[in-house]
């Protein structure tokens, strides 16, 4: 899974110089190769493909839930991985921000996270039960709380804020997933 020679780099701040002409160049070069996320940091840049592209799957999502951040390639998954194992281990809130333009690619973002959380869930709570411990299942099956999560799938774009927000809490009665 590691990224192609001359693909940019994976993560801007490494970036040298770091300037707004590098860090778009870096954007698009990536992109012209069907790169389409982009660490700063821990926050993640991802950039509309405007196109189906073969990103996503079950298989991918536990390749991100079995690697420790920044050993694989930037993606949603890495994001949502990192903050499932905050909730699962430590017992922490957490939110993922996302934020951008109206056609920016919100709402196909927040699915995305969303489907992570999923399987995330599924493969923890099979894995707590084959060490024999007993915890609760996280996300609760989605028949449970989809109506919590359709919210979220409705991203809206406003002048004064363009950010969709969701937050994955383990506070919660059953721990279930909550629209902010």
């Amino acid at each position: 899974m590691a990224e192609a020679e001359g693909a940019g780099q994976p993560d801007a701040v490494l970036l040298a110089p770091l300037s707004e002409d590098t860090f778009l160049h870096n954007l698009h070069v990536r992109y012209k190769r069907d790169i389409i996320y982009t660490y700063v940091g821990n926050a993640l840049v991802s950039v509309n493909p405007c196109r189906a592209l073969p990103l996503y799957s079950a298989e991918l999502v536990r390749a991100y839930l079995a690697r420790p951040p920044y050993q694989l390639p930037p993606h949603l998954y890495a994001i949502t991985a990192t903050a499932y194992r905050w909730v699962r281990d430590r017992n922490e809130s957490q939110c993922i921000v996302i934020t951008g333009e109206s056609g920016a690619g919100k709402t196909e973002a927040a699915r995305v996270c969303l489907q992570c959380a999923v399987v995330a869930g599924d493969g923890g709570a099979a894995g707590a039960r084959r060490r024999g411990a007993r915890r609760p299942r996280w996300p609760p099956p989605a028949r449970s709380w989809k109506p919590s999560a359709t919210p979220l799938l409705r991203a809206t774009t406003t002048p004064a804020d363009s950010a969709s927000y969701w937050k994955l809490s383990s506070t919660l009665k059953e721990s279930q997933l909550v629209d902010t």
